[in-house]
């Protein structure tokens, strides 16, 4: 590898403070035309650890036809460029062949922390075996794999990897480690928190009345809202636990319902923070009473309320 400290730096000198201060110190990197530029956590740039580790973040693209300059805290190096492919390039490779051997390994739903042997510096990882596609996991696939890892999270030989290997069927992703525990430990507490809202709403909501009266009550519901186009489905398995959801495509599309002897303030606001947590365009409550608290929350709101004697002429 030849270097030349003379090299001028490809960019002026205040668009080089400007990266030097927004970049991650950690090998964050910005592209800039025909130049990549790539933060170091050191006064002066070190050219072969620095680029082992930047090719740990920066993508194949990134550097293709690119000249390579690597940012210091104080001073600045231009590298050849195909340094930092070649080395990107056999990071792909190794992330391929964990991904090769994780499908082999284990069953999907299968999780495991290791140290490659082909990796040189022995990095700790943690790879993950999901069914189906990684490019394709859905909130409640990732709410199981939250569920799943999180009492984890203190184990050092889990919580400390270097990267995380994500390996579907026939896609694969690799993430940040740090990265990876701080957007599962936030979807687990979301999560968590969902749970917390689906007993209170149980509690809130849900009408303790007789089940015949109930049922007709949503039997009549059903059949008003098949007549306005939906498609219904009674006590559907959701996040947050409803009496009834429907759809259909044209507005509003998605609507839910929760039954209620009472729309108190406290329902009221228990069935708003249902509807916002299940992303719905319109949430029902029908309800035999209306006190003046449910009322007033319910203004300007995409709750409504209605009674029970009102579904047969129901229009949305």
């Amino acid at each position: 590898m030849v270097l030349s400290r003379r090299t001028p730096l490809p960019l002026p000198v205040a668009e080089l403070e400007r990266l030097r201060g927004q970049l991650d110190p950690q090998y964050g990197f910005e592209r800039w035309e025909s130049i990549l530029a790539v933060r170091v956590p050191r006064d002066e740039p070190d050219v072969v650890n620095d680029v082992e580790e930047a090719a740990e973040t920066v993508g194949p693209a990134d550097v293709e036809g690119a000249t390579v300059l690597l940012v210091g805290n104080r001073k600045d190096l231009v590298i050849p460029s195909s340094a930092l492919a070649d080395a990107v390039a056999l990071r792909v490779q190794l992330d391929a062949a964990i991904a090769q051997e994780t499908r082999r390994a284990l069953p999907p739903g299968g999780h495991r922390a290791l140290t490659w042997p082909g990796d040189a510096r022995r990095r700790p990882r943690l790879v993950i075996r999901l069914p189906g596609s990684v490019a394709e996991v859905e909130d409640e696939g990732f709410d199981a794999l939250a569920a799943t890892l999180a009492p984890l999270a203190e184990e050092p030989s889990y919580r400390d990897v270097h990267a995380v290997h994500l390996v579907g069927d026939r896609d694969e992703a690799r993430l940040e480690g740090g990265l990876f525990w701080e957007d599962l430990l936030r979807q687990h507490q979301e999560a968590s928190e969902r749970h917390e809202l689906a007993q209170e709403l149980a509690a809130k909501v849900h009408a303790p009345a007789a089940p015949a009266p109930a049922d007709a009550l949503l039997a009549a519901l059903e059949a008003r809202l098949q007549q306005l186009g939906y498609v219904v489905r009674l006590k559907p398995s959701a996040k947050v636990p409803v009496d009834l959801a429907a759809e259909r495509k044209a507005a509003p599309h998605r609507v839910v319902a929760f039954l209620a002897p009472l729309l108190d303030g406290d329902t009221a606001q228990a069935a708003l923070e249902a509807t916002r947590a299940l992303q719905a365009d319109l949430g029902l409550v029908v309800a035999r009473q209306v006190d003046k608290e449910g009322e007033r929350k319910l203004v300007a709101t995409r709750v409504r309320a209605i009674a029970p004697d009102a579904i047969s002429t129901l229009h949305l």
